[in-house]
């Protein structure tokens, strides 16, 4: 037996430098959905099927179910069902030849609605019930559990002019276009509360830290190939406002920042009037919107989604055709010309944008025209992020990072596999690692590489404000090189101990870090911020303390280094309670909690059950209100920072305590405490006062 794959940190590591950098450009496909949604091909091409099924058979149209045998080769019909008259081999035959599938489709859907008559739907719907039912009885594999919606009775009056496009638009339906069990969320609402809501669980942590790169201002730019409406939700959550071609826009969900609104582009026209904006992110929907169709398709103005269909990609006539598509097809150019491309669950199998890429890369090459020995194929302009295993290799992204690599005219090192190539597993397997603990590592690695950067450029003159002069200069240099210890500690620990038996756990724990604990004190910093700038609580102080928003590292580097001078600070408190020092701190001793809140658990002894240690900024809520935490501590001690604290008390108020014994509120240490635990300097009595933990 094989053993089993280390976690690929060195390649993320190298991503990150590229990302904190603002050279990349993330190409999002159909694997980064598929998670959240199960909209695989088979699942699509089962549900294209049965309709197909149910309308030839209510109309008596027997010959256009086998011209779809003829055409595409489905032999061995079985013989044991007048239903679902497929098996599994079929649909996944069918799936293969995606965009010609696709196609036939379209045009037979067009010809059944020309005979369609009005009176036949309930039939049809029926038919359609039973055969679904049928299907997943036939194989488990090919199980749905979300109905087709009924057909729209206006397609048959559509067909009669216009057969192709009713045909095409009645193929977007019974994939599930309209559907909100099929592609939900409702990005547009402008309560940010409803946005989350309409979601209903779908967004997963890849959305949320896409859309928080954007926020940084690192990666602007996201183009996918998808068409639903999961990165449109998380740009919304991570705090952006989101800007329509009508100059409309909705409510924002955090203070200003550089950039602090997003642009979806889905279609030429919104390209034309969206694609210029400055300040803002855009997200770039090459093959169109699932929302927009919708949209289009409620008003029902037939002539309007008419216009809109061709940017629906789905057919074999429409992605030979997306070539000569100026729009998309040159400003993907351009960001390949100029960025490093990251696929992340898109298979590069589509010979048009696999054409495209390869080709680009190749002109590159040509005009570069020697050989760079100082380069290898890890500086490859391109990252190709797939689902596998350790020994398999995908071909299509394979041709596409060599090509990659000869565009600075470097020769790649090996034919079967190379340095930009990482590989995920889907969350349905429970192998480490998933899409989402990569893209996890990948923006812990970029928060990190950034406090290293403002505790460089803010430490020294950001602590000589607060204490009212300098600190010593060795002072200022122990706390950027303690963090660059941890820095190390933690890359060396992901190279070599994060296997699929213990990765999992300590990979959580150590991303938390930033993505939970540094996430949310940068929103506690930013909403006292708000406070001072309102002068009283305000319902946008509302929505910040109860939604996930996040507020970049970009906008107040002073906060960032404080910040992470509280997180050595603790880790030494923590590590005096242990008799250790903070190098030797495990990363379970001292971990964060999933909180808005940044929120710490902690253990006097080992095996104990944990202390829940909570920062927040009070006087925003009803006395008594917590902060809601994930998980069951033995107790909870919450550092109250008062308004006028911001951003570190320098002095230490007197405790308050309250009358529930499970929950201590307490002043947290004064600044130069704090700073002088982040140093080293702090004793074990003195980690007991200020952790809320009994003397022995």
């Amino acid at each position: 037996m094989n053993e089993p794959a280390h976690f690929p940190a060195k390649a993320l590591g190298r991503l990150a430098d590229r990302v904190v950098n603002g050279g990349v450009v993330f190409f999002i496909g159909s694997g980064f959905s598929i998670d959240s949604e199960g909209n695989s091909s088979r699942r699509l091409i089962t549900r294209l099927l049965i309709r197909l099924l149910a309308l030839a058979d209510t109309l008596g149209r027997p010959e256009i179910v086998d011209d779809l045998r003829l055409t595409f080769g489905l032999k061995d019909a079985p013989s044991d069902s007048n239903l679902f008259r497929f098996t599994l081999a079929h649909v996944d035959a069918l799936a293969t030849r995606y965009y010609e599938t696709n196609d036939w489709f379209c045009v037979a859907f067009g010809t059944l609605l020309r005979g369609l008559p009005p009176g036949t739907l309930d039939a049809v719907a029926n038919r359609e019930e039973t055969i679904r039912l049928a299907a997943a009885g036939r194989d488990a594999k090919l199980r749905d559990d979300i109905p087709l919606d009924r057909i729209d009775p206006r397609l048959g009056e559509w067909a009669l002019r216009e057969s192709r496009a009713a045909g095409k638009a009645l193929f977007l339906d019974t994939m599930g276009f309209r559907s909100e069990r099929v592609m939900g969320g409702e990005p547009e609402e402008s309560d940010p509360r409803k946005v989350l809501e309409s979601y209903g669980g779908r967004l997963l942590p890849r959305h949320h830290i896409i859309a928080r790169l954007a926020r940084e201002g690192f990666c602007s730019i996201t183009i996918t190939a998808n068409f639903d409406l999961l990165l449109e939700g998380a740009f919304r959550m991570s705090g952006f406002a989101m800007r329509f071609p009508n100059g409309g826009i909705t409510e924002t969900l955090s203070p200003p920042t550089y950039i602090d609104e997003f642009a979806r582009i889905a279609s030429p026209s919104e390209f034309f009037v969206l694609g210029t904006g400055h300040r803002s992110a855009v997200l770039v929907k090459m093959h169109g919107c699932a929302q927009h169709y919708k949209q289009l398709r409620d008003r029902g103005d037939d002539e309007a989604v008419a216009k809109y269909l061709p940017s629906m990609v789905f057919t074999y006539r429409e992605i030979q055709n997306w070539r000569q598509d100026s729009w998309a097809a040159d400003f993907l150019r351009t960001l390949m010309r100029t960025h490093t491309v990251v696929f992340c669950g898109y298979s590069l199998q589509d010979p048009v944008i696999h054409d495209t890429f390869r080709t680009v890369y190749e002109e590159m090459g040509r005009a570069s025209g020697t050989t760079d020995a100082k380069k290898t194929e890890e500086d490859a302009p391109a990252f190709f992020l797939a689902p596998g295993e350790e020994n398999e290799r995908e071909f299509h992204g394979m041709e596409v990072l060599h090509a990659a690599t000869r565009a600075f005219g470097t020769t790649p090192e090996h034919f079967n596999k190379h340095e930009n190539y990482v590989r995920f597993h889907f969350r349905s397997d429970s192998r480490f690692p998933h899409v989402d603990e990569q893209l996890q590592w990948l923006e812990h690695k970029v928060f990190r590489i950034r406090q290293q950067q403002c505790l460089k450029a803010f430490l020294h003159r950001g602590v000589a404000g607060m204490f009212g002069k300098p600190r010593p200069d060795a002072e200022v240099q122990a706390v950027i090189d303690a963090f660059e210890a941890q820095m190390k500690r933690e890359q060396e620990r992901a190279e070599v101990q994060w296997t699929e038996a213990q990765g999992r756990r300590e990979h959580a724990a150590v991303c938390a870090w930033t993505s939970q604990f540094h996430a949310g004190l940068l929103r506690e910093f930013a909403s006292i911020d708000v406070l001072h700038a309102d002068r009283r609580p305000s319902r946008m102080m509302s929505l910040m303390r109860q939604l996930p928003w996040y507020y970049p590292t970009t906008a107040s580097g002073g906060w960032v280094a404080w910040g992470a001078v509280v997180e050595l600070a603790l880790r030494n408190m923590a590590a005096a309670l242990w008799n250790k020092t903070g190098a030797a701190l495990d990363p379970m001793e001292l971990r964060p909690a999933e909180s808005l809140a940044p929120t710490l658990f902690f253990s006097e002894k080992p095996g104990e059950t944990p202390t829940a240690l909570t920062i927040r900024f009070c006087g925003f809520e009803r006395h008594g209100a917590e902060p809601r935490i994930v998980g069951f501590p033995a107790r909870k001690v919450l550092w109250e920072l008062c308004r006028t604290d911001a951003p570190w008390p320098l002095q230490r108020a007197k405790d308050q305590r309250g009358d529930d014994p499970n929950m201590q509120r307490m002043s947290p240490p004064d600044a130069k405490t704090l700073w002088d635990a982040a140093i080293g300097t702090v004793t074990a009595a003195e980690a007991r006062n200020y952790l809320g933990v009994a003397a022995k």
